[in-house]
């Protein structure tokens, strides 16, 4: 089972677990499928567990967790990103004496609702069909159309993106054809099948996704060069330095960090859609002449 995949039916068991014993157990059975050698054992030693038996009394609801033996079954399971909290909030939620940031019961559920729904538009994969000219700017239109409850008007699509309706237009159409957006039965609305889906967890080829974020970063720097100091806009840049071997990691934690900011912030009823569009690289390959 390849790298992508298992974390795919990894996303899949998360899906599907209702308590962090049935997460452990659900995980577990993901892991095992993979390596026919993972073991309860095998896990405890990459968890650095002492008790062998302690997860599998946790498995099956015997025991329960601390703050810190939470932590450990986190590195043992691999989970990284969403799935780490996912695990985190669903402790917490049975163990609410666990939780650093003391939230209630209510924005415990919320939360898990909340990580599930992403981690859960992360397994949406479009299949990719040739792109017309015009339709180049489908995502801008596909973030204009709020969530998947409420959607949108062509009339709102065009306020939200500054596009003219018969672009507008061609463009949903592109997108019904791609199963990614569907028409409400009676009505003009058109609703997205997931909100914000997340485009950097496509495959590579998928949608020409490399070709959408240099064209995204080309668009910012034509904005840059026109209107730099406008206050609605934002140009950052950073150079700092880190070990090479972290920077995996700091990837994955940073990119992490701005899929939550920007799930938190999104407004469904908001009037413009925003471009945001962030890359970091080493300097060796920056700097390559």
């Amino acid at each position: 089972m390849g790298a992508q995949n298992l974390q795919q039916q990894m996303i899949e068991a998360a899906l599907h677990s209702g308590s962090y014993a049935e997460l452990t157990r659900n995980l577990f059975e993901v892991l095992r499928t993979a390596n026919p050698r993972w073991s309860y054992s095998v896990f405890a030693n990459k968890a650095g567990i002492r008790s062998r038996s302690f997860p599998r009394e946790v498995a099956i609801g015997a025991r329960r967790l601390t703050y810190a033996s939470h932590i450990k079954f986190i590195k043992g399971l691999g989970l990284k990103g969403d799935l780490a909290k996912l695990f985190s909030t669903m402790v917490f939620l049975q163990e609410e004496d666990l939780d650093p940031e003391r939230r209630t019961s209510t924005q415990l559920v919320a939360q898990v609702e909340k990580l599930k729904r992403r981690l859960k538009q992360k397994m949406i994969t479009p299949h990719p069909v040739p792109t017309p000219l015009n339709v180049s700017n489908w995502r801008f239109v596909y973030a204009a159309l709020a969530d998947e409850t409420r959607g949108a008007s062509l009339s709102e699509i065009c306020l939200r993106t500054g596009l003219k309706p018969s672009i507008c237009q061609e463009i949903v159409n592109h997108l019904i054809d791609q199963r990614l957006v569907y028409r409400t039965a009676g009505s003009e609305r058109f609703l997205p099948i997931a909100a914000n889906l997340h485009f950097a967890n496509l495959p590579p080829t998928a949608n020409s996704f490399q070709e959408f974020y240099c064209r995204s970063l080309e668009l910012i720097k034509r904005t840059a060069q026109r209107s730099f100091k406008e206050e609605d806009r934002l140009f950052y840049s950073n150079v700092i330095t880190l070990d090479q071997k972290n920077l995996a990691n700091f990837k994955q934690r940073l990119a992490s960090l701005l899929d939550e900011f920007a799930d938190r912030e999104i407004d469904y009823s908001g009037d413009t859609v925003v471009q945001i569009a962030l890359g970091m690289a080493p300097s060796p390959e920056l700097l390559k002449t």
